[in-house]
């Protein structure tokens, strides 16, 4: 959702209705136990906390895909070396 224009586009681009998308995200804030967005007039914005979490999440996810990567790299090297 945060990097998407709304909530409607976030619930698009992950293939689920707007209602599923809002129902989850609400149990996320209550299970972490933080308020993740806020409303300004109409829109729906991540809250400073959100924006933390978010940065947080999306650099985390970046050092797992490196690792991953590495890892296939050198499983495919290993294998490519056994004749």
């Amino acid at each position: 959702f945060a990097d998407a224009a709304n909530i409607i586009e976030a619930a698009q681009i992950l293939n689920i209705s707007q209602p599923l998308l809002s129902n989850h995200l609400k149990a996320l804030e209550d299970d972490l136990g933080i308020e993740l967005f806020e409303f300004v007039g109409r829109k729906k914005i991540l809250t400073a906390r959100g924006q933390e979490l978010h940065a947080l999440i999306k650099s985390q996810l970046g050092h797992l895909g490196t690792e991953l990567r590495q890892t296939l790299v050198k499983q495919t090297q290993s294998q490519a070396l056994k004749i």
